[in-house]
């Protein structure tokens, strides 16, 4: 970090000096790039990198995070490049920072949708979540395999606890090439495929119908939709009713368990959720090898913290989630895999649902005319929650019309997710 001293200063007005921000990825300029401050009071800052790949911006004096995304575009591959820095002071002098990006080739096959906070029971008195799932969606016009894909979370469970995996400001795994999985994985049996602009659910925990007992949650009863179910390494019958009858035992996802406990312990506020499939191996193979990495460095409790080392290039979605309900929420996830994070409330019946690619997606013949848009207004009085994403479009009926619809994909969660008012599936 460079400093100069050339403060503003103006008797009538807050003072403000510049943050410059340099962007670097090998020897490319990085022009077109988003860049975003946040600071710790809430404030949000956006500017485009110019042609010398530098974004300027005036702000108060305050401690920032400063993220930037951008794709390549003189390359063969969908590739992104993301980059994070935290902490970033401005007391009363000019700063510059300089910013160095990293690259991540996207897969077909991304997060369209996670429900994991449950809702409130019919009286109202307390929340029932024994009911989330995810949709893995298909975003690319090729068919995608789900052979060897695994569902997994990176600890600490709750972005508000305490992470002891940071030294000096830096997570101590961010250039080792791996992300920590903990407790166990859940992966689908033999190769089963996503058609093009189609997807799968997942049915975390009780591939039942819900709404049968709280009326405010899901019904998971769908023969179309996968469940996580092994009694014989996760056998807690309150998490893992048998599934509905319809669904195939075929679509079971199986577990590999190393943690302790009866049961997933998926986060209900704010986990860092990944897909990712291996390669070479399968993930039971994956798992049997146990190269465990442990959690904040203790080895006193493997169960605990034991995890497995999940290379970066198998990783191919995640999401990073905050909680809005507790300060000190922390990143799990770096740059490579999720540069950003997405805001939640849980107990509320809201999921975290992806953004449309506008541009993307009208650029289909025929979509423009089937996209359900001009959505502005909040569908819940209650809260500042939204059906619609930041583009004004009602993805779910707009794909009821049959819209092929590409979400928004740059690995920051801030952009490509929002808190939405409901489960999709409810509509």
């Amino acid at each position: 970090m460079a400093l100069s001293f050339t403060a503003c200063d103006d008797d009538d007005e807050t003072p403000t000096y510049e943050l410059t921000v340099q962007l670097s990825y090998d020897t490319l300029t990085i022009e077109g790039a988003t860049v975003t401050l946040t600071s710790t009071q809430g404030a949000i800052y956006n500017k485009t990198s110019n042609d010398l790949g530098v974004a300027e911006f005036k702000v108060p004096t305050g401690i920032y995070a400063v993220s930037a995304n951008a794709k390549l575009t003189n390359t063969s591959t969908n590739t992104v490049l993301n980059g994070t820095l935290g902490e970033v002071v401005v007391t009363d002098s000019d700063v510059n920072v300089e910013l160095t990006l990293e690259a991540a080739i996207l897969s077909s096959l991304v997060i369209k949708e996670l429900y994991i906070g449950g809702c409130m029971d019919n009286d109202g008195a307390k929340a029932y979540q024994y009911d989330p799932y995810v949709i893995i969606y298909n975003n690319s016009g090729e068919s995608a395999s789900l052979e060897n894909v695994c569902l997994g979370m990176v600890p600490p469970l709750n972005a508000h606890a305490t992470n002891n995996n940071y030294v000096d400001g830096v997570l101590s795994y961010a250039n080792e090439g791996f992300h920590p999985v903990n407790y166990g994985i859940w992966y689908f049996q033999g190769a089963p495929t996503i058609e093009p602009y189609s997807e799968v659910v997942v049915a975390i925990n009780g591939a039942i119908d819900h709404t049968l007992t709280y009326s405010n949650s899901v019904n998971l009863a769908n023969a179309a939709y996968y469940a996580c179910y092994d009694p014989d390494d996760w056998n807690n019958a309150g998490r893992y009713p048998a599934p509905y009858e319809g669904i195939l035992t075929s679509q079971y996802l199986l577990a590999e368990k190393w943690g302790m406990g009866n049961a997933w312990p998926l986060s209900v506020n704010d986990p860092a959720f990944i897909i990712f499939q291996t390669e070479g191996v399968t993930p039971s193979e994956f798992a049997a090898a146990a190269d465990f990495w442990y959690d904040g460095g203790n080895t006193t409790q493997p169960g605990v913290y034991a995890c497995l080392k999940v290379k970066n290039e198998w990783i191919l979605d995640a999401v990073e989630v905050f909680t809005t309900t507790m300060d000190g929420n922390t990143k799990r996830l770096t740059s490579t895999v999720d540069a950003g994070s997405v805001y939640f409330t849980n107990k509320h019946g809201y999921s975290m649902f992806r953004n449309v690619d506008l541009e993307a997606t009208k650029a289909i013949e025929g979509n423009e005319a089937l996209l359900v848009t001009g959505m502005t207004s909040c569908d819940d009085e209650a809260a500042d929650v939204v059906k619609c994403d930041k583009n004004g479009i009602d993805a779910v009926a707009s794909a009821k019309n049959g819209a092929k619809i590409i979400y928004q994909d740059s690995n920051n969660s801030s952009n490509d997710f929002f808190e939405r008012y409901q489960a999709s599936i409810k509509e």
